[in-house]
């Protein structure tokens, strides 16, 4: 009787162990075949997905058949982002941003000359909902003086997939983007570049990171096409409209 009553209690706990360990196994391989037969309906949830994306590479390229062009493209997309629909959003856009090469006519402009093009980007920020992303293409005409270059950003919210300009960050008066242009200059000032920010209008192109903002393309001038205007984030603090994406980074 003895013996019997050792040996229940043993398969009593080896029961509570299976039933323990194998229920939440089931349910997370359930989880994933939903995510994988359903990936619209299912949401993205649990330790593989995350409130910040993992980033990955992807390539593009084109070789013209009618001339001697060669374009190159290396763009990101994310990975494993909590909200499956802004991660589409977002990468749906970058992937048709750093697709513009495809509008180019080769053979309208460079005809019987090379031109090689090359595209790339780097991460700035991808942290407190935030990603920034600097953009540089580069193109090589044969017996150019120098290259063409482009420079650009995108930046973007990782809870709505929508990007983040001007509008988003700062007040909307005249008073605020003074302030902005005077900044500007100050940083230039600093770098001891003796070239003044005059711009025509309040537009200005910027990239982030978790403690600055860097204003680009300040001049057209080829020459000084690559200056830029860190500014840190403190310095801008009265001037941020009331939910300003960079409120959250001035909380560090």
């Amino acid at each position: 009787m003895k013996s019997t009553s050792v040996k229940t209690k043993k398969n009593i706990i080896l029961l509570i162990f299976f039933l323990v360990f194998s229920i939440p196994a089931f349910s997370a391989a359930k989880g994933l075949k939903n995510i994988f037969e359903n990936p619209k309906k299912t949401p993205l949830k649990g330790p593989l997905f995350l409130e910040i994306p993992k980033i990955i590479n992807k390539n593009l390229q084109k070789i013209c058949p009618n001339c001697k062009c060669l374009f190159f493209v290396t763009y990101p997309q994310l990975n494993f982002l909590s909200n499956n629909k802004v991660q589409k959003s977002i990468n749906d856009n970058l992937k048709k941003e750093f697709s513009a090469y495809k509008n180019v006519k080769c053979e309208d402009f460079f005809k019987n000359d090379s031109y090689q093009e090359n595209t790339k980007y780097e991460i700035k920020l991808n942290e407190k909902g935030i990603l920034s992303i600097y953009y540089f293409s580069t193109g090589f005409l044969k017996e150019s003086a120098h290259p063409n270059s482009v420079i650009d950003s995108f930046n973007y919210s990782l809870k709505t997939g929508k990007k983040i300009n001007k509008n988003n960050l700062f007040l909307q008066d005249d008073e605020s983007n003074e302030k902005i242009i005077d900044l500007i200059n100050i940083s230039l000032n600093k770098q001891k570049i003796d070239l003044e920010f005059e711009p025509e209008n309040y537009k200005f192109d910027f990239y982030l990171t978790s403690t600055k903002i860097v204003f680009i393309n300040l001049f057209e001038v080829h020459a000084a096409q690559g200056i830029e205007a860190p500014i840190n984030y403190s310095e801008i603090k009265s001037i941020l409209a009331k939910n300003s994406p960079l409120m959250e980074l001035l909380k560090k």
